[in-house]
């Protein structure tokens, strides 16, 4: 909306964020500087290096938590075996398997929220259960 070059315009851009994730750049003078760059269609990279920090910290959650290390082990372990899921037309051949990985996973975080993610490629979505710890 400036009229800066467009290639130029992106180059600045990922070199802006860079600096942010590093520390060079405080977030107000981020956003001034988007803000002169792309006017009022600067919020979307407002956002965006927000979505990052996010990323970035819940990745630092998954690598070096303890209990996010057992789960993976955990997956890891019933996934070899067939009980960690698979295709719809084989759950009730693994249903006790995944009962066993159920319990698993609730006596290896007591005082968390389990959730079961079903993914559908076919109908391109993805479900969340929060499951019940008494079921």
């Amino acid at each position: 909306s400036s009229g800066i070059n467009a290639e130029y315009g992106y180059t600045h851009f990922l070199s802006l964020v860079k600096d942010l994730l590093d520390g060079n750049i405080d977030p107000g003078a981020y956003e001034d500087k988007l803000r002169e760059m792309f006017g009022v269609n600067s919020f979307v990279a407002f956002t965006l290096d927000k979505l990052i920090t996010h990323i970035v910290r819940q990745s630092h959650t998954l690598v070096t938590d303890a209990g996010c290390n057992q789960l993976k082990n955990l997956y890891t372990t019933y996934r070899s075996g067939g009980g960690a899921g698979g295709s719809l037309a084989t759950q009730p051949s693994r249903s006790s398997q995944e009962q066993n990985y159920l319990k698993d996973a609730e006596q290896t975080i007591v005082d968390e929220n389990l959730y079961k993610i079903y993914f559908s490629i076919e109908a391109l979505a993805t479900v969340y259960w929060k499951v019940d710890p008494s079921w």
